[in-house]
């Protein structure tokens, strides 16, 4: 029997097929996809294929540039990276399509760590060893940059993660071996995990659900783990030819990075458990970031003027806790609002019913519902008589 919170088949089909051919001036790529940099000095491009290697293209970047960090905006469907250049470094950006590139900030230097906080701000690490590495940030909306956390001349930043459930931010530092993390505010600096020495720790991605750091050790060769709550490094692969930049799939538990193993440069993957490793088919001459984008990533376009009828973008997304959805009708009507899964099935009704123009607010927590939904991408859809709207949802526990 089919459970009473489903729609029916013809239901789901339809409302998928309108979300790829709707709303938003773009078309949502499906497929989960890989997006890596290559830092070729000569031919730097930005590469996309699907997580199985399939269907890859690219875009060619600015000869010299050193783009290295990448990372992907899942609130605006924007990738951003930085270069790692000693002078004139900037940070870039790109639709998932790959259709341009877009200056974001320049007159940097030495770019080595790049993280979002989804359609809000942008953190970086630099690593000028001769005037003292840093941790910056600068305002999505606009204005201008400013200093997180002065880091000296001691020490050597790669990459960074955000962690908005704890405040916080860690990041990879090659020279002192270790994970370090801070406040967002730059307060509480200090050693979350020590590497070991001459390890050389460079690339790191964060579990937010199972609340785990993963990270590459250039010189060991070794790909580990650290669990926030148990306290305890494990080594997940070794054997490794100088690992640098990894990326997460969260869903389905798996790693994706690249290394300078046998035969030159490669993409690879394996599970966060362990065990055999893949060598993906894929186009790479040197290193640089990597990020997984999940099913349903689109290129979104500007959030509508606020008077606007329609569907608000979730607040705060990704959502840990309890989300914020908010709809503005132009008059009096039947307003139909659900979160909605990546198949289409009704995970909650949020509003049925008639409603007076003007602006509303609903409130929906995971933690409340029936059957607790597991992390991954959501839509939330507005339905009223002749329209339809739908926002993506990132849930994270």
């Amino acid at each position: 029997m089919r459970p009473a919170t489903s729609v029916a088949s013809w239901q789901r089909m339809a409302m998928l097929a309108w979300i790829a051919a709707s709303g938003f001036g773009a078309t949502p790529a499906f497929a989960q996809q890989l997006y890596w940099l290559d830092t070729n000095f000569a031919a730097p491009a930005l590469h996309r294929a699907n997580a199985d290697g399939s269907q890859p293209t690219a875009i060619a970047l600015f000869s010299g540039s050193l783009p290295e960090a990448l990372a992907l905006d899942p609130a605006t469907g924007r990738l951003y990276w930085c270069e790692a250049r000693f002078a004139g470094a900037r940070i870039m950006s790109a639709p998932v399509t790959l259709a341009t590139t877009t200056p974001v900030l320049s007159g940097l230097s030495s770019l080595r760590g790049l993280a979002v906080r989804p359609g809000a701000s942008l953190f970086w690490t630099s690593s000028n060893l001769a005037s003292g590495s840093a941790i910056d940030s600068l305002p999505l909306a606009g204005g201008p940059a400013h200093a997180i956390l002065g880091l000296g001349a001691g020490a050597n930043p790669r990459a960074l993660v955000l962690d908005e459930a704890a405040g916080k931010f860690y990041y990879a530092d090659f020279d002192q071996d270790a994970i370090m993390g801070a406040n967002l505010d730059g307060s509480g600096a200090g050693v979350v995990v020590s590497t070991g020495a001459g390890s050389g720790p460079y690339g790191l991605v964060f579990d937010t659900a199972a609340r785990r750091l993963y990270w590459t050790e250039f010189t060991t060769g070794r790909l580990r783990r650290f669990d926030l709550i148990a306290r305890a490094p494990v080594t997940v692969f070794s054997g490794l030819t100088n690992p640098t930049y990894v990326a997460l799939d969260a869903v389905g538990q798996r790693l994706y990075w690249i290394d300078a193993g046998v035969g030159g440069q490669r993409i690879r993957s394996g599970s966060t458990a362990g065990g055999a490793i893949t060598n993906l088919t894929l186009p790479v001459s040197t290193y640089g970031g990597i990020v997984f984008a999940p099913l349903g990533t689109v290129d979104a376009p500007p959030v509508a003027p606020a008077l606007d009828a329609g569907l608000r973008p979730v607040r705060p997304n990704p959502v840990a806790g309890a989300a914020t959805i908010e709809y503005v009708l132009p008059r009096d009507a039947r307003a139909h609002v659900t979160v909605l899964d990546v198949q289409g099935r009704v995970v909650a009704t949020l509003a049925n019913g008639v409603e007076s123009a003007g602006a509303h607010r609903v409130t929906w927590s995971a933690a409340g519902a029936p059957a607790r939904p597991p992390a991954g991408l959501y839509f939330v859809a507005l339905e009223t008589p002749g329209r339809r709207w739908v926002q993506r949802m990132i849930l994270t526990h």
